[in-house]
């Protein structure tokens, strides 16, 4: 079996991986650090703007991952790498909730650190590697359907996965057919649809920066007028539908933001590279279901400064320091143990002969 030849990052998508993290930090320090909740004050006004560029930079992030992932061959030791530093944070970070935090879990949740595609990392995490393993046969089913077939699967997923929400947030009552797989999925089509058949709107760079901002100012005028008459049911059925990665108000920001840096012409920053090498692993750290508690309460503190007048420069150096912090981790993660584990040559035979057996070689 031949080596391919390693693909070169594009900057312009490292650049646009590193500020989706950065918005996706900064939603969770006013979500989970509290300030999105306090009374209205300037720094209720920051969290509220603040606030929907985490949902919409998750939907980039998926997007980012789907878009490259239908052109690219199914590799056994990329499934493997990600599974190993989803297990290593999963348990780490646990650990380090348990003695700096104090955290008290019951023998299943300590079960459940040992099996990360449960989600106790993230659930982005969980999804990927979960759809990462399909994209062989995903690739099958959209390469030999046509146009109408193509539109009509993802049609299919669109319901469970999208309007679903718009019923069950109205009636309270609907089958749970939803998952973070199926929307994974219907990403993927979406974005084979867009590579094979390039809608025009995808090349029109201020369109797309018009789809990311009114989607963006959308989400902050309806949380506003929801703070304002929480009272009222249509208000809180209109937050219900919007606040949310699945809502098309969030997708069509997502993907707005996407194209708008896929048309960006950029010299290669091999530095600029290596900063956003470790988004997922800053995604998983600083968002670990057990770990995040701690994260705000007992590192960051975010409630001694929720009424500071210097509220959004802590927001950026909380930021900041997260995003650094974790690179770091992970940089050394993966010289001192993912280096060495991949390099053994029964590792690489195993992913070789998996590579040739899912990819029917």
């Amino acid at each position: 079996m031949t080596e391919e030849a390693k693909p070169i990052r594009q900057s312009n998508i490292e650049l646009l991986r590193i500020i989706t993290m950065c918005l996706i930090i900064a939603h969770h320090t006013v979500l989970h650090g509290g300030a999105i909740n306090i009374d209205f004050c300037k720094n209720k006004w920051i969290s509220i703007l603040l606030y929907p560029g985490g949902k919409i930079g998750y939907v980039t992030f998926i997007v980012i991952s789907m878009y490259f992932l239908v052109d690219k061959q199914f590799k056994m030791e990329r499934l493997l790498k990600v599974w190993l530093e989803t297990l290593f944070y999963s348990v780490l970070f646990t650990f380090v909730a348990f003695y700096i935090g104090g955290l008290k879990l019951t023998t299943t949740e300590w079960v459940s650190v040992f099996f990360p595609i449960t989600g106790n990392v993230h659930g982005y995490a969980a999804a990927y590697i979960l759809v990462y393993a399909m994209t062989p046969f995903l690739a099958i089913v959209a390469k030999n359907i046509n146009k109408q077939q193509l539109v009509f699967i993802i049609t299919a997923l669109f319901i469970p996965n999208v309007f679903y929400y718009l019923i069950y947030n109205y009636t309270n009552h609907a089958q749970k057919i939803n998952s973070n797989i199926g929307l994974f999925i219907m990403i993927y089509f979406i974005c084979y649809y867009i590579k094979k058949y390039e809608p025009r709107w995808t090349k029109k760079k201020k369109l797309c920066f018009i789809f990311f901002a009114v989607s963006w100012m959308g989400v902050c005028c309806i949380y506003t007028i929801h703070a304002l008459y929480s009272e009222n049911l249509f208000c809180t059925w209109l937050l219900s539908i919007s606040n949310s990665q699945t809502s098309i108000i969030m997708l069509l920001g997502g993907f707005g933001l996407f194209f708008f840096f896929l048309n960006i012409k950029m010299k290669n920053r091999k530095w600029l590279n290596t900063l956003a090498s470790s988004t997922l692993a800053i995604l998983m750290i600083h968002d670990h279901n057990f770990f995040r508690k701690v994260m705000w309460n007992d590192i960051v503190h975010t409630q001694n400064w929720l009424n500071s007048k210097y509220f959004l420069i802590r927001v950026f150096i909380t930021v900041i320091c997260i995003y650094l912090v974790c690179t770091i981790i992970d940089l050394l993660r993966r010289y001192l143990l993912e280096r060495n584990i991949f390099n053994l040559k029964s590792i690489k035979k195993i992913c070789s002969k998996v590579d040739c057996i899912v990819n029917g070689k």
